[in-house]
């Protein structure tokens, strides 16, 4: 896994979610979460927790607040 942030162009993200009907957008997520949990050394591991809750339509409003709250 990388371990250093990777910049997207917005060109470049658009284009991936859109050839992949959305699911690369998902997978960007996963792998951001978990290098934030890396970062804030939390000793969490719930990225895939979260990156799955973010399609259930009330759950996600939860786990952006719970991201920008940490």
């Amino acid at each position: 896994m990388n371990l250093y942030a990777v910049k997207y162009s917005l060109g470049r993200a658009w284009g991936y979610s859109a050839l992949s009907i959305g699911m690369w957008t998902g997978y960007w997520f996963y792998v951001t979460r978990k290098l934030f949990d890396g970062e804030i050394a939390a000793g969490r591991d719930d990225a895939l927790l979260h990156t799955h809750g973010l399609y259930v339509p009330v759950l996600n409003v939860f786990i952006l607040y719970w991201l920008l709250d940490q």
